[in-house]
């Protein structure tokens, strides 16, 4: 019902960030590593892996979450957020084009191609300088709005460390990836602890109308 509904929407932001810092988190540690850690033929076996569809659509569906989070907190907040989401919602549809074909693409062509051809298809599609500079672009407007986030509320500060350093974290070694997962995931979680003990701001009620003066009148 109606009071049920508001309940949920009341509490988007805190579910949205525990949803996207939870499906980061698994995203490396569900994701095998045979491309980074193996030879042609351990990384030919990554991509054909079911869970590297699965880690692949967990990270995607993080930062959707996440986006969706930042977007209920601008709701909730008003103007006092600023553009927050604007920045992380497009660098959330810049880096989609990318994951989706790293996804999908490898795992089909790694499925159907002999070794050699999946493994040339395979750097053609993540080594694109049109693919690249999306995703990095993504990623560093991403990171812009979680420095503001961090700013407004410094409860996100956690948060916004592990996203800032999200593109750097994919040049090193699987384990330490992983361990920024769990970071990730803590500074969502601690965000979103956060703003379930904060108090929501007060709406102003509409001047000069019968509800204003009806919100009024209930607040005495």
């Amino acid at each position: 019902n109606g009071i049920e509904m508001g309940a949920v929407r009341k509490r988007a932001p805190e579910a949205f960030a525990v949803a996207g810092g939870a499906l980061l988190a698994a995203f490396p540690l569900i994701r095998p590593w045979g491309d980074k850690a193996g030879g042609p033929a351990d990384m030919v076996d990554a991509f054909a892996s079911p869970m590297w569809v699965a880690a692949h659509v967990a990270g995607m569906g993080g930062f959707v979450f996440l986006a969706a989070a930042v977007v209920a907190w601008r709701r909730r907040h008003g103007a006092n957020a600023g553009g927050i989401p604007w920045w992380v919602a497009s660098g959330v549809a810049l880096m989609l084009p990318f994951f989706g074909a790293e996804t999908f693409g490898l795992h089909v062509i790694a499925g159907s191609a002999p070794q050699g051809q999946a493994i040339a298809a395979a750097n053609a599609i993540r080594e694109g300088t049109v693919q690249l500079t999306m995703f990095a672009a993504g990623l560093l407007l991403i990171a812009v709005g979680a420095v503001l986030l961090a700013r407004r509320d410094r409860s996100a500060t956690l948060l916004s460390f592990a996203l800032v350093t999200y593109l750097p974290q994919f040049f090193v070694a699987p384990q330490l990836r992983v361990a920024h997962g769990v970071v990730l995931f803590a500074g969502a979680a601690w965000w979103a602890w956060s703003l379930v003990r904060t108090p929501r701001p007060a709406l102003a009620p509409p001047q000069n109308s019968m509800v204003g003066e009806a919100m009024l009148l209930t607040r005495q």
